[in-house]
């Protein structure tokens, strides 16, 4: 049965695309087979993966899982992760006939899937594929950044996992972990937000926040390669995002 790792949060821009790339970079470096699904209209997680920056134009994508088709594989990719991939008409999902039911009806085939690891990277919205992505999930990644909007994204998520753990929706064994990301130790208020959360949700909060280096995480971006693999990136640096899987608890 495949572990399945979703990462989310109600406001975009915090960093979950390019952290789920690198969840799947580093699991497929270690071994792992590994799916990644992207259902994320805006398709940049899937860009990141493939290297074709046209693939978020293209259907037949992440929305091929909500059909249970027998002996589901996704698309290989240089890079050896296999893609689901996001595309701008996979809101289509969230208007159509698929409910919230049917999603739960998905997570014994999600599971199955012939893969060790499946990564789903998520919009930014409680509509039907974050719902789905959260229900599918044996380790759910809420990635924050340390300002209000992203804060108050993160508890809407907290009650909604609350709500579902209350219905008896989650796995017995779900977990749910909060990464901070684009932490800028030099400001103080920001220090203390992740320091107040630390002693919040002891065991929740991955202990080691990424730090702001919004251009060296473009400049990977635009080399299509991991940022350990980026020839700038400082070597303590690039072994934080290779061990995102190990803080994550997967591996």
């Amino acid at each position: 049965m495949a572990k399945v790792i979703a990462v989310t949060n109600q406001k975009g821009g915090v960093g979950k695309t390019t952290v789920s790339a690198h969840i799947s970079f580093a699991l497929q470096e270690a071994g792992h087979s590994v799916l990644h699904v992207d259902l994320d209209g805006q398709g940049h997680s899937s860009i990141y993966i493939s290297g074709d920056k046209a693939i978020n134009s293209r259907k037949g994508g992440a929305e091929r899982i909500f059909d249970r088709l027998e002996g589901l594989r996704g698309d290989a990719t240089p890079c050896g992760v296999d893609l689901l991939h996001g595309h701008l008409d996979l809101g289509k999902l969230d208007e159509g006939e698929k409910t919230s039911a049917d999603a739960l009806a998905l997570r014994d085939y999600v599971k199955s899937l012939p893969y060790d690891y499946i990564v789903i990277d998520t919009p930014p919205a409680l509509q039907l594929r974050q719902f789905a992505a959260m229900i599918w999930a044996d380790v759910l990644l809420v990635v924050v950044e340390p300002e209000e909007k992203a804060l108050r994204g993160f508890m809407k998520v907290k009650e909604v996992v609350e709500l579902l753990k209350s219905k008896g929706l989650l796995a017995a064994d779900y977990k749910w972990r909060i990464l901070f990301n684009k932490v800028d130790g030099r400001i103080a208020e920001q220090q203390k937000v992740v320091d107040g959360f630390m002693e919040s949700y002891k065991g929740i909060v991955i202990p080691v926040p990424l730090a702001e280096r919004k251009a060296l995480i473009n400049k990977a971006y635009s080399a299509r390669v991991p940022v350990w693999k980026f020839k700038d990136t400082p070597k303590d640096l690039g072994g934080i995002w290779r061990g995102l899987p190990s803080l994550l608890g997967v591996l």
